[in-house]
């Protein structure tokens, strides 16, 4: 996590202690003065409705903030819920612009979205680039699409059981990194 300002240490505890209606309080201030990370947790209480019921419209808005100042993760998180609420053309364009920021979670995202054909035609050599590019940085869902492709096309029991390996080691290796880092944008 970077390196936070009293007041957003305040809302970050606030929001550790569950105490999302304080953190909302010492948020807002931020938020209104287009803080990164005040967008980023507001838009994360309202979309899980943490303090009351969801508001969808509420997360939307302040993930869209986030992303228009050039927010790799408001990016993601704003891709996220519009492909969550159907809008897979928007969620992808909104994954792409975070992927070219550097964003793992966005670049496997839209990788997947390319290979599928998800929000916009297949392109199975962009998709596949994008999902090498996070895999190489450590993106474990993305190496676990890489390998979910690669046990499709396996064609004997040994390869199968190959990969199945490698699958159950991957996922040991998320295991150790959310044990390491619960926030880690390697398991996001």
């Amino acid at each position: 996590m970077a390196v936070l300002g009293n007041s957003e240490q305040l809302a970050w505890q606030a929001m550790e202690a569950g105490k999302f209606d304080e953190a909302i309080r010492l948020l807002m201030p931020l938020a209104h003065r287009n803080s990164e990370f005040a967008l980023l947790n507001l838009g994360w209480i309202y979309e899980t409705g943490a303090t009351a019921a969801r508001d969808e419209a509420a997360a939307l808005s302040f993930y869209a903030r986030a992303a228009s100042q050039g927010s790799a993760d408001g990016c993601f998180a704003l891709g996220r819920l519009l492909l969550d609420q159907g809008h897979a053309e928007k969620a992808r364009s909104a994954f792409r612009r975070g992927a070219e920021k550097g964003s793992l979670p966005a670049m496997s995202e839209l990788g997947c979205m390319l290979l599928e054909g998800c929000g916009g035609p297949s392109n199975a050599e962009e998709g596949w680039s994008w999902l090498e590019r996070a895999a190489a940085q450590g993106h474990i869902f993305a190496q676990r699409k890489m390998l979910a492709i690669e046990a499709a096309s396996a064609r004997s029991i040994a390869e199968k059981l190959s990969v199945k390996l490698k699958i159950l080691r991957l996922a040991m290796k998320g295991g150790r990194e959310i044990w390491r880092d619960q926030y880690s944008v390697k398991v996001r």
